[in-house]
């Protein structure tokens, strides 16, 4: 084929394919970035692949003796545009800061009074959330204190076309209504994994063994501690108790942490230095170290004399409502 093939391919990949995007997205809400990128990777060579065969025969047939080159000059664009597009899409797609990032989000099922506290604290640490619920009362005040909410069955139709995924890596499934839960981790297994659905204990499953080994087998693990309810939670912040963040440091580790405070706190989240969010569950134990971001619940105030580590970061108090 020579270099007139080469040719060829930086022509329709430098030149006529983003004409191609440039003119064909004019009008749309794509931006600049995303049309670039689009640009390099948009899919080409399709319907070329599939009838290049059929018109180097009817060439031919016209008396072009050269036609015969067709069918392996479109396979080479083909393969050096698949293989050009794999190796450099996502350095380019990072570089253009349109790159899809790393699932580090929840989607929490339950707008009650423990769901948008654990919401309000993961979101003012930069994780992204999104909150389910399917009472209104709920939803506006998740809504008024600034927190994403899906109104609406987590598990309906209508909620498959608006719950985005993106940026998600698990379910916190936190409402009151236990077949809620069950329902919300089934519904969700086959795209966030049954090891990314973490579900708060209820009374009934605390009691009976047999459902709550149901839930940790079948849909996912359970949430903070198999000893922690949803009423316990509730009750806490009822009472007046705090989701707090604080830094661990090389001098106060998680060790000391644990030390300090002893039962008054219930650990919930961590975050390492990357931001990355880990979830205290029965799953596997967080190992926090110097640098990390511990989300607790601090179940009663402690003396300001009593805590000798680094002062919390924030608080997120709980509400009487629910």
């Amino acid at each position: 084929l020579g270099w007139g093939v080469v040719i060829l391919f930086i022509a329709i990949q430098f030149l006529a394919r983003p004409l191609n995007i440039m003119a064909s997205s004019i009008g749309s809400n794509l931006t600049w970035p995303e049309r670039h990128l689009l640009a390099w990777i948009a899919p080409r060579g399709i319907v070329a692949a599939a009838i290049s065969a059929l018109f180097a025969v009817q060439l031919e047939n016209s008396g072009y003796t050269d036609a015969s080159v067709l069918v392996p000059l479109t396979f080479f664009v083909i393969i050096a545009t698949v293989l050009l597009q794999s190796l450099t899409a996502r350095p380019i797609a990072m570089w253009l800061k349109v790159a899809e990032p790393e699932p580090n989000g929840f989607i929490i099922i339950g707008a009650n009074t423990v769901g948008r506290a654990i919401g309000k604290a993961l979101s003012d640490q930069g994780v992204k959330v999104l909150l389910a619920d399917a009472g209104w009362d709920h939803v506006t005040k998740a809504r008024l204190e600034g927190l994403p909410c899906y109104y609406g069955s987590p598990v309906s139709a209508h909620a498959e076309k608006h719950i985005s995924l993106i940026g998600m890596k698990g379910i916190l499934a936190v409402s009151a209504l236990d077949h809620v839960n069950l329902a919300s981790a089934l519904h969700f297994k086959a795209e966030i994994g049954s090891g990314h659905i973490y579900i708060l204990r209820s009374h009934k499953e605390n009691r009976s063994g047999d459902i709550g080994r149901f839930s940790l087998n079948n849909h996912g693990y359970h949430l903070f501690s198999k000893d922690i309810t949803f009423t316990d939670l509730s009750s806490t912040l009822s009472r007046g108790g705090e989701i707090v963040v604080t830094k661990l440091t090389a001098k106060f580790g998680f060790k000391d942490f644990l030390d300090t405070h002893g039962k008054s706190a219930q650990c919930l989240f961590a975050l390492d230095p990357q931001g990355n969010s880990h979830v205290f569950s029965e799953k596997e134990p967080v190992k926090a170290s110097n640098g990390w971001k511990l989300i607790y619940l601090q179940k009663k105030a402690r003396p300001h004399h009593a805590f000798s580590g680094p002062s919390p970061l924030k608080r997120v108090k709980g509400m009487s409502s629910s």
